[in-house]
């Protein structure tokens, strides 16, 4: 079986002298699954066939949920988020579900896997989670690719000698690890030390590896100490419980070996065969770790993605999407280049939301529409959080887009004023910095004190998500973001400040606010989904179009224009409270007497003269739609 190209220079150029045993592991793999070796040449990044990144179709908009974002009284959660996409979501017109893990777990909300295989009983089952699959398009599901739970077995093997995962972990002897010197240079995601000191213990006639000293009070009497043995790689090293036992539970898998790639590549397969299309790379920026370097965007991390597509190309049905929360100068090479060919189908673009948030708090979209003119070399192979994601508003997607100044006040001004919980990161060199906000999207746009009409913060509201929807690429709606939900979990109850943004809601009180029409979370629901429905019909819109072209316009004014397969779409987005003029080119409709508002349904005459002069109420959307 002949290993094409790029796949076989990439694997010689990480794996040195394992290189011809991992090859061979590789073809074993490909005759165990019957996968077609389809993997790309370096170069092949464009066009069509596996070696083409598979850009979004029109219509392609998603919702992100956890498995247990809703609990009802009988049944699995996840088959509750069946019946409420059954109920509310109906008309299609979302089509992809990104389902957050849903494997047994015990920190951070799943990220922390201790099972890659399994779906936490808690949740539901395979056969849910292949029901939930029939409903819509595509399913995303997550690779946890960085990291395991500690009481993951390929964690517990590495760590207590099982020798089918040895190095399965970054591990040091006692007295043998980096001292601070070495790990200086190192980019943290968070404050902590990036190295915890683990124990093996004699646990029920076993011997187990653990983050707690057993030789602490309340150590449980079946546990004997066996040893201090050593340090583990804890990229998201957490600090200890108000009771002192540890918190922190991810442990970096070492891609040094091999065979954690292969692990990876079988997991991947699994979650294919139970109806998962998509998948999200989480992490995937902290995969090959390397000293004295950031160990971040590593040259050997983007050669491995470059192997997991092609090793998987055979199954060109299955699109990756790379989730670097970063600023946007790193994100665009994970979608490969030309010269080295695709990397990943698509990338998670963070930066829409905290800038648009900068614009609606701040009455001056200058900086969101300049980043608009940067988005042409994503040629729409983007997966857009339109209203932020589960773990709440990074400040780093936004580092060179907001000047410094702005993005401190307006960080400053959501903690004093939206009730934002701020988690933070150690920079190299030690300094430590917040890392990202904390709350629900409608509270990072909306102050509860603010005093204002309830239409109006709507109007606000939706405002944001329009603006997202006219972005090239697939707009991605995390549930609490979709049905506009304020922050209602109270601050000193939360385990941790992520959860004020992961509230599970109760089937039937969720039931009984949308069968309210005139609640504020019905009043958002409707009005998303009528956009998102004239989006996924508007060919305008289409991922693949040309890069929008950015209109002049007043300060707190977005205007663009959106053409694909022979439409034209003049986008305008009002982000202040107060009403905006603006003459608009009669140019852009190309002599047409009568264009279409796509919102209310309305059609509307072209003046004769050269401007259209408009009025947009506040927090006013016109989407004017005519031939090119």
């Amino acid at each position: 079986m002949t290993v094409p190209r790029r796949l076989e220079a990439n694997i010689r150029q990480v794996y040195g002298r394992r290189a011809d045993r991992t090859l061979a592991e590789l073809q074993e793999l490909w005759k165990r699954h019957r996968l077609a070796v389809a993997a790309p040449e370096a170069g092949a990044g464009a066009g069509t066939g596996p070696g083409a990144a598979r850009v979004p179709e029109a219509g392609d908009v998603a919702l992100i949920a956890y498995a247990d974002s809703i609990r009802g009284a009988g049944g699995s959660p996840l088959a509750a988020l069946r019946r409420f996409v059954r109920r509310y979501l109906a008309g299609g017109s979302i089509n992809t579900l990104h389902l957050l893990p849903f494997f047994p777990w015990d920190t951070d909300r799943g990220f922390s896997v201790q099972d890659y295989r399994a779906v936490d009983p808690r949740n539901g089952t395979w056969a849910d989670i292949e029901a939930l699959a029939g409903e819509f398009a595509h399913l995303m599901a997550d690779l946890v690719i960085n990291h395991a739970s500690l009481d993951n077995p390929l964690v517990q093997g590495a760590l207590t000698g099982d020798p089918r995962y040895r190095d399965y972990v970054i591990r040091y002897d006692d007295g043998e690890q980096p001292d601070a010197a070495a790990l200086a240079a190192l980019t943290r995601p968070r404050p902590d030390p990036v190295l915890t000191r683990y124990f093996l213990v004699a646990a029920g006639g076993h011997m187990r590896a653990t983050f707690d000293s057993p030789a602490k009070e309340g150590a449980p009497d079946d546990e004997a100490p066996i040893r201090a043995d050593g340090w583990v790689w804890t990229t998201f090293s957490r600090p200890p419980n108000p009771d002192g036992s540890a918190a922190t539970r991810q442990v970096d898998l070492n891609f040094r070996n091999p065979r954690v790639l292969l692990e990876m590549l079988e997991v991947l397969l699994c979650y294919r065969g139970h109806g998962a299309d998509w998948v999200r790379l989480d992490a995937a920026g902290y995969m090959w770790k390397e000293l004295g370097t950031p160990s971040i965007h590593h040259p050997n991390t983007h050669r491995l993605l470059q192997v997991m597509r092609d090793a998987l190309a055979g199954r060109a049905d299955l699109v990756s999407v790379a989730e670097v929360n970063e600023p946007q100068e790193t994100i665009l090479p994970y979608l490969g280049s030309p010269d080295a060919g695709v990397e990943s189908d698509l990338v998670y673009q963070f930066g829409h939301f905290p800038l648009a948030v900068h614009a609606l708090l701040s009455g001056d979209a200058s900086h969101y529409k300049r980043w608009l003119g940067t988005l042409e070399p994503f040629a729409g192979r983007q997966f857009i959080t339109i209203y932020g994601s589960h773990d709440g508003m990074g400040r780093k997607p936004v580092l060179g887009l907001l000047p410094d100044a702005d993005l401190e006040r307006m960080v400053q001004d959501l903690v004093a004023g939206h009730g934002a919980l701020p988690n933070y990161a150690r920079q190299a060199g030690g300094g430590r910095i917040i890392y990202e906000l904390c709350a629900t999207p409608w509270s990072l746009i909306n102050r509860a004190d603010a005093g204002e009409p309830p239409q109006l913060q709507v109007d606000r509201y939706v405002a944001c998500g329009a603006l997202g929807l006219v972005l090239r690429g697939v707009p991605a709606f995390y549930i609490n973001g979709l049905l506009g939900v304020p922050n209602r979990l109270d601050p000193e109850q939360l385990d941790e400040n992520r959860s004020i943004n992961r509230e599970q809601f109760d089937e039937a009180a969720l039931y009984a606010e949308l069968d309210d029409r005139g609640s504020q979370m019905r009043r958002v629901l409707d009005r998303l989904l009528h956009l998102i429905e004239i989006r996924a019909g508007e060919p305008a819109f289409d991922p693949g179009g040309p890069p929008l072209q950015v209109l002049d316009s007043p300060a707190a004014v977005v205007a663009v224009a959106a053409d694909g397969r022979g439409r034209r779409v003049v986008a305008l987005t009002n982000l202040s409270a107060e009403p905006q003029r603006l003459r608009l080119s009669t140019a852009l409709f190309r002599g047409q007497g009568r264009v279409r508002e796509l919102i209310s349904g309305a059609e509307r005459t072209v003046p004769a003269e050269e401007a259209w002069d408009m009025l947009l109420a506040p927090h006013d959307v016109t989407w004017l739609a005519g031939t090119r």
